[in-house]
């Protein structure tokens, strides 16, 4: 089940990233074009471009949490055995985990406000709430990775970094065909 959760937002997350990367970089181009050979441009296209590209960014985010590729002081956790590592990437995780959570509670209570008052971008007359709507979406997404990073943790208490520990086990389970 957890295999099939991390490949579901593997997916899901690679799609936003390069999606959401090409339609910025496609509108980047346009504007170039229309103002450099056409002198105009479109008033939304910057709003668009620069929301596209944080939506990419923070799903790319999402994945850099599987991946291990956020930053981490590996110093004491090294010092200590694997009793004290697994007691510090728990209350680490944890936080972790308990902050995203948090976060995501707070955006959709923001979120709600955002309707409520019936906020428009200027630029694009497009209700705030569907480009706020990333906050609540990612810090959904970067709870669940560190809910797997947990239960990964939790078969292997002593790793000195769980997300290696992570995706050795799922690439050894996805060559067991479990």
């Amino acid at each position: 089940m957890i295999r099939r959760l991390d490949l579901l937002l593997c997916g899901f997350e690679k799609l936003m990233m390069v999606g959401l990367t090409l339609v910025g970089v496609s509108l980047g181009l346009l504007q170039i074009i229309l103002r450099y050979a056409f002198n105009s441009g479109i008033h939304w296209l910057e709003t668009v471009l620069v929301i596209s590209l944080v939506w990419a960014m923070l799903f790319g985010a999402s994945r850099a949490i599987r991946e291990g590729y956020h930053p981490r002081v590996d110093l004491l956790p090294m010092a200590l055995g694997p009793r004290g590592r697994a007691v510090l990437n728990l209350l680490a995780y944890g936080a972790t985990l308990a902050l995203c959570l948090y976060y995501a509670y707070d955006a959709i209570f923001y979120a709600n406000f955002l309707d409520m008052i019936g906020a428009v971008n200027q630029e694009t007359d497009i209700p705030e709430l569907y480009f706020f709507l990333v906050v609540p979406v990612t810090m959904v997404f970067f709870s669940l990775r560190y809910v797997l990073l947990l239960l990964t943790l939790g078969r292997d208490l002593g790793a000195l970094k769980p997300e290696e520990t992570y995706l050795s086990k799922l690439a050894s389970n996805k060559g067991q065909g479990k």
